[in-house]
């Protein structure tokens, strides 16, 4: 009995020797996983200058990695289009092996970084344990929104989460002197389409300064802003957030600008441009039949697509939940009321006299409005950061209604020659 003790002491303190204590607490729970924010840089498209991101999580014991993205939809989702249009997409995240997404960046040339994070081991196996419940079909779908519930706010709130707030309580009152408007006017830059309509579309809830917190909405300034986050150990210590970080895949190819443009005089110059040519045209209008013919053509392309610009605009408002497209300032210059002038058009340049008897107030309904959109944009403080997009309208939209006016009055004078 005694050699069976001895024994026993003896393999207890060889294992002692060979597993010390710091290997028993590398089996607790989390204890063999590493957690790092995967940020993918900007691509080709105008969607992706934005960014892109990712958890990854790492076991290094039995080598299986897995990142989590939470960008996940598809266009052959049921009525997609409409939910597109109501602001009611259901987007998803998934956990997959970075060996089917990564080349797929690495294609298209974009830069793959990734930040090992300072947690503990049962902050580790938080995380891990809440994006697997978080990855089953009855967890994994979310309401998405650009700017306030994307791909990247949640997973920054994932990992608020299992790091008892630190990150929001850093960053909350964090200032900056952006907004959400400059952003998206500095990622757009690339497509002046998109950008335009962006700026037609937005209304003054992207125009106050957001914070470090809100500025997370990008990928991009998620990686920026964990740089100089901390986080505080269990023991009291004060350390960075990040412990490491590694390149995956390094390219400058896409680039993104870092201020928005300066497209004001751009814009101003179109408008007069498009202005001259809808003045003139409607001058000429009521003495010669072709100069008419083409100020129809193009006054009712105008007016078509000031017209529907307008009822978009108030759809936007009255009928989705794109609530940053609330309080467009911009339906001053885009409004219903204008498509009535490219319904009616036609029928005055026909000599029609009922049309010709309304087409008026229509137009000075039209003058009205841009002349209160324009007085709220010399104001400070009033309004919303829209004075391209009334660089771009204002000009052509008075040349409209001013040459709508002069060519229904001549035609309920009789004065107006008949067409040839």
């Amino acid at each position: 009995m005694n050699r069976t003790i001895f024994r026993g002491l003896a393999l207890f303190a060889m294992a002692a020797a060979l597993f010390p204590t710091d290997h028993l607490s590398a089996q607790q729970p989390g204890s063999t996983l590493r957690v790092g924010l995967v940020t993918m840089g900007p691509g080709a498209q105008v969607w992706e200058k934005f960014g892109h991101n990712a958890i990854l999580v790492e076991d290094t014991l039995s080598g299986t990695k897995s990142w989590y993205n939470y960008g996940m939809f598809s266009f052959a989702q049921e009525n997609f289009i409409l939910k597109f249009a109501q602001g009611r997409m259901e987007y998803w995240m998934e956990g997959r092996n970075p060996l089917f997404d990564l080349p797929a960046y690495i294609q298209q040339d974009r830069a793959v970084w990734v930040q090992y994070l300072r947690l503990t081991p049962s902050q580790r196996w938080s995380l891990k344990t809440f994006l697997e419940n978080n990855d089953t079909a009855e967890n994994r779908f979310y309401r998405y929104d650009y700017y306030r519930d994307n791909c990247s706010t949640r997973i920054r709130d994932a990992i608020d989460l299992v790091l008892g707030g630190q990150l929001h309580e850093q960053t909350k009152n964090a200032p900056t002197d952006r907004t959400l408007r400059f952003h998206t006017q500095r990622l757009t830059t690339a497509d002046p389409i998109i950008y335009t309509a962006l700026m037609l579309a937005l209304g003054p809830g992207v125009d106050r300064p957001i914070s470090e917190w809100e500025e997370m909405f990008l990928p991009l300034a998620t990686r920026e802003i964990f740089q100089s986050l901390t986080v505080t150990t269990t023991d009291g210590a004060v350390l960075p957030l990040v412990e490491s970080e590694e390149t995956l895949f390094a390219s400058d190819v896409w680039t993104t600008d870092e201020a928005p443009p300066r497209w004001t005089l751009r814009y101003l110059m179109v408008g007069l441009v498009l202005a001259l040519i809808i003045g003139v045209l409607g001058i000429r209008s009521t003495a010669c039949p072709w100069a008419r013919t083409g100020f129809v053509l193009v006054c009712g392309l105008w007016t078509l697509l000031v017209g529907l610009g307008g009822i978009v605009l108030s759809g936007l408002w009255l009928a989705t939940d794109h609530t940053v497209a609330y309080w467009n300032d911009n339906l001053f210059l885009l409004n219903p009321f204008v498509f009535a002038l490219a319904v009616l058009l036609p029928f005055v340049a026909l000599k029609r006299q009922s049309p010709a008897r309304h087409a008026p107030k229509f137009a000075m309904i039209a003058l009205a409005l841009c002349s209160i959109g324009l007085v709220l944009q010399l104001v400070p403080g009033i309004g919303q950061v829209n004075g391209q997009m009334y660089a771009l309208f204002l000009l052509p939209n008075l040349a409209a209604a001013a040459s709508i006016i002069r060519l229904s009055w001549w035609v309920q004078d009789g004065a107006l020659p008949n067409a040839e």
